[in-house]
């Protein structure tokens, strides 16, 4: 049987290329998946630079309304960091994608692109608004950087303690259909390629185990085995 690790990450985290990249090579896996879609990557392919474009203009209009501006040069704020990350290649995306070509193993995008394709029509109508970005830049910084912190922490004591709290979220159901269709696609992958070590990238959340159908408790048979990246 192959075996199967799944690394749990907290998005957006600022440190998080390094990390994953060094349990990538900890690991050596000679497939890697991820909790990302094909039409998420083609959409930034496409879009990423209009995007970043459009909230960096914001930013100078926020800075001429106020004495202290928000953005200066290349530094700012981390809110709207996160929103640039959001628009971006996600640092999951480009540490797998950075080891799979200097190893030439395969990378799989394997999340579901219509259910995808709805999340981010919403990006341009609620995240991107001139409103929006200036609630984010009047956000205290620590504030931002705390709330990375704090999911990590409460990361830690559900993979690495074993506490058990799982949670349904507003998206419960959504996030069910997107672990059921990656758990298939991680079987189909496993029946064609045949890969010793299979290693799959996704947020911390999908590797709950409990009551409810997660990622790591539909590919329980397989006996997974989980990491996190260190806090």
């Amino acid at each position: 049987m192959a075996r199967v690790v799944l690394v749990g990450t907290v998005h957006r985290d600022p440190d998080g290329y390094g990390k994953l990249l060094s349990i990538l090579e900890e690991e050596d896996p000679e497939c890697i998946t991820l909790e990302m879609s094909p039409y998420a990557v083609r959409f930034r392919e496409e879009k990423r630079e209009i995007l970043r474009n459009r909230v960096e203009k914001a930013m100078r209009r926020l800075n001429r309304e106020i004495r202290q501006p928000h953005w200066k040069g290349d530094s700012l704020h981390p809110a709207i960091e996160n929103v640039l990350s959001v628009i971006d290649f996600p640092y999951e995306y480009m540490a797998a994608s950075a080891f799979s070509r200097s190893r030439g193993v395969p990378f799989h995008c394997i999340d579901r692109s219509d259910l995808s394709r709805s999340k981010i029509s919403r990006l341009e109508e609620e995240l991107l608004t001139m409103e929006n970005l200036r609630r984010l830049s009047q956000l205290a910084p620590d504030q931002v950087r705390g709330d990375v912190d704090r999911e990590y922490v409460l990361a830690s004591m559900v993979i690495e303690c074993g506490r058990s709290l799982v949670f349904r979220r507003q998206d419960g159901w959504e996030l069910f259909l997107r672990d059921r269709y990656m758990a298939g696609k991680i079987r189909d992958i496993l029946g064609s390629s045949r890969p010793e070590k299979l290693l799959h990238v996704g947020g911390w959340e999908h590797l709950q185990e409990g009551d409810e159908d997660t990622l790591f408790s539909i590919l329980s048979d397989l006996h997974p085995r989980r990491r996190l990246l260190p806090r």
